[in-house]
């Protein structure tokens, strides 16, 4: 192959990643899978281990969708933790999904949220029956188990939080820089036509610089930059956080309240026992 063809090559691979212009909390991977018989337990129903099993999968399947430039260019992904909350079993032989979503990120952690759901046969109510007939000397209505679902009605049976960290040999990668280099941003506020590969972000150029053969970068320098080129950056002139910034970064900080007390509960109980 000539050094032209090869530069040719590489331009058109990135100009078909497929998140340019895309806003990182819009991302969602769907995995297929079954309950088979040999993942359940003698319960009846998908072992507790299996849903970790599974999850490897898919979380592999997502990453490599979120984030190809990266791993393209030598990165690493670290698994710090995953926290599961189990809600309603998986029968043997049932057909389900694990949709996986970007929850947030901070400085050194992006937290991947999944939701393990079936489709239902029929219509799902609001509440299932009541676990107990009402109490006739309080009156006290019985409690009753609820039934969470998706906006398409799907059933939620337990929900997965990861905590990943980016590594480019043993320094850590802000998310942040992760997600804008493989091209997300936030909306275009002054333009009503969406980022996109046709309509690039402004910060998508900044990108081939480091990255393109065409535009004097490459995947060495790419990496060279993860491992230390950022941090030379002053924080005032950070691109990568300008282009995660307005609806995605107040969206970011909301979500961050919500989730990382998660990670600090995780942490303190260290301290137990």
């Amino acid at each position: 192959m000539t050094k032209h063809r090869k530069i040719e090559l590489e331009e058109q691979w990135l100009d078909t990643i497929p998140n340019v212009g895309q806003n990182p909390f819009e991302f969602k991977n769907v995995y297929r899978t079954t309950a088979t018989l040999d993942e359940c337990d003698w319960n009846m129903h998908l072992s507790n281990s299996s849903y970790a099993k599974i999850l490897d999968s898919s979380r592999f399947e997502t990453a490599v969708q979120l984030w190809p430039l990266f791993f393209r260019s030598g990165g690493t992904l670290a698994l710090g933790a995953t926290h599961f909350q189990f809600i309603r079993e998986i029968p043997p032989l049932t057909n389900f999904e694990i949709r996986t979503y970007v929850g947030t990120w901070d400085k050194k952690w992006l937290y991947l949220v999944s939701k393990y759901v079936s489709k239902p046969k029929r219509r799902v109510p609001d509440k299932a029956k009541p676990l107990s007939p009402p109490d006739s000397t309080t009156g006290t209505p019985p409690p009753t188990r609820s039934i969470l679902t998706e906006s398409d009605g799907a059933i939620v049976h337990t929900i997965a939080i990861a905590h990943l960290c980016f590594k480019a040999n043993r320094i850590t990668v802000p998310p942040a820089f992760v997600l804008a280099t493989n091209g997300f941003s936030t909306f275009p506020y002054t333009s009503p036509t969406p980022y996109s590969a046709r309509n690039p972000p402004p910060h998508w150029q900044k990108v081939k610089n480091i990255a393109s053969l065409k535009h004097g970068g490459s995947m060495r320098k790419f990496f060279k930059f993860m491992r230390e080129g950022w941090k030379e950056v002053p924080e005032k002139e950070r691109w990568w956080e300008t282009a995660l910034g307005g609806e995605v970064e107040t969206r970011r900080v909301l979500a961050l309240a919500e989730l990382e007390p998660l990670q600090k509960g995780l942490d303190a109980a260290l301290h137990v026992g």
